[in-house]
């Protein structure tokens, strides 16, 4: 279901949600500040979106700060605009955060599989489907 619409106009996104109009500014003064403020595995999980695994990969933690701001830079840098780098680095954000909660997701479940059993696990998935597809 869609709560609302993504316009933007003039460096600012303004969401429609539940007939109220919400906006915010998508220059780099106001995402990077956010960006700092976001926990380490999410960093890293932007990092490796925006640069690539070899160039994340063995990173000494200490650094990840400084390169979230250097490769956000870089992205409004060779953007067209504030919307395209506002978008662009919301869809790595989006893209890392999914591979982490895939990963910790795929583990849980196995978890779950040893834990309870082929067939209560099988009748579990079933009725998560059938509630999924009945939507």
């Amino acid at each position: 279901a869609q709560v609302g619409s993504l316009t933007v106009e003039g460096g600012l996104a303004g969401c429609v949600a539940r007939g109220r109009l919400l906006t915010q500014p998508v220059h780099f003064e106001a995402r990077e500040p956010l960006l700092q403020q976001l926990p380490r595995t999410a960093k890293l999980a932007l990092l490796h979106e925006l640069l690539g695994f070899r160039r994340t990969r063995g990173m000494p933690l200490e650094n990840v700060d400084a390169e979230v701001s250097h490769a956000a830079h870089s992205l409004w840098r060779d953007a067209r605009g504030d919307a395209q780098a506002s978008a662009h680095l919301a869809c790595a954000l989006h893209r890392g955060l999914g591979r982490v909660v895939k990963r910790t997701s795929l583990t849980q479940t196995l978890k779950g599989i040893l834990t309870a059993g082929g067939t209560r696990s099988v009748r579990y998935v079933s009725s998560k489907l059938v509630k999924q597809f009945a939507r």
